[in-house]
């Protein structure tokens, strides 16, 4: 719900989660490209991707503890 109004510079997050910090470098895009049979590359995917965005801010998170509560 938040950020919102017409002057609000983006309005759009996107996540990503590991298991490990090294999953990140080990996700193999051109791979998953490829067995999706998009018929385009890696690369014009990353082309087009990265064309149709503005990427604002960038950060980085590492989980330090968490709180389990039954349900």
């Amino acid at each position: 719900r938040f950020p919102s109004g017409s002057n609000t510079p983006y309005n759009f997050a996107a996540v990503s989660g590991y298991k490990e910090f090294g999953d990140l470098d080990r996700f193999d895009f051109k791979g998953t490209v490829e067995k999706a049979g998009l018929g385009v590359t890696s690369e014009e995917v990353w082309e087009m991707t990265a064309s149709a965005r503005d990427n604002v801010h960038t950060e980085t998170w590492y989980l330090v503890d968490y709180v389990n509560t039954p349900m």
